[in-house]
């Protein structure tokens, strides 16, 4: 091999690195068109569902070394909806959410752990109603062969009542239990810097 043919192979090789993030040291978008965020909570002895129209969210992987990589998740509280409109207003209104005061939900963290190839452990500060709280939890992330897209699956139950969501009757958890089951399934396309993660402190 000759020196000139070397460098090419070294130039395309460059390219191609710069053209698609792989699955380590890349970063993400969520994609809500094509996404759900869902939870499921108890009522009065049934079962409450509702999803959110309205958010966004970004990932960076870590890179090969490992170092936590940084996330963050915003959630327009009012793009709540479930099966009932007044429950839909009563959700926005000042016992709940109270979207008036407190507009988003906002997540900040880190993916400090690899689990195995496709699996990360996530732990940053949930803000809801101004209360800021650690949570961890655990997330798949799955590139698609051609790199282009990404699958994302996350899970964990919340403390409604840790974050103030239900005042004056509905501190009563025989109406609304306390543990809210929160799941996002989502598609993600590469971020436009998704070649240049960076740790947030």
């Amino acid at each position: 091999m000759n020196r000139r043919f070397a460098a090419l192979m070294v130039v395309l090789c460059l390219v191609a690195a710069t053209a698609a993030p792989n699955a380590l040291g890349a970063c993400w978008e969520v994609v809500p068109q094509q996404s759900r965020l869902v939870f499921t909570a108890s009522q009065a002895g049934g079962t409450l569902q509702g999803h959110f129209n309205d958010y966004s969210g970004r990932i960076c992987t870590p890179a090969e070394d490992r170092t936590p990589s940084p996330i963050q998740a915003s959630v327009d509280l009012a793009s709540v909806q479930t099966e009932l409109p007044e429950l839909d207003e009563a959700l926005r209104g000042s016992d709940f959410f109270d979207v008036a005061r407190w507009p988003k939900a906002l997540f900040e963290g880190e993916v400090v752990r690899g689990l195995d190839d496709n699996g990360y452990e996530v732990t940053g500060i949930l803000e809801l109603r101004g209360v800021r709280r650690e949570i961890t939890a655990p997330l798949t992330l799955r590139p698609d062969a051609d790199e282009l897209h990404a699958s994302l699956r996350t899970s964990l139950t919340i403390g409604r009542l840790d974050y103030g969501i239900g005042q004056g009757e509905w501190l009563d958890t025989k109406w609304v239990g306390d543990p809210v089951e929160v799941g996002l399934t989502a598609t993600l396309v590469p971020a436009l810097d998704s070649n240049a993660p960076t740790t947030t402190k």
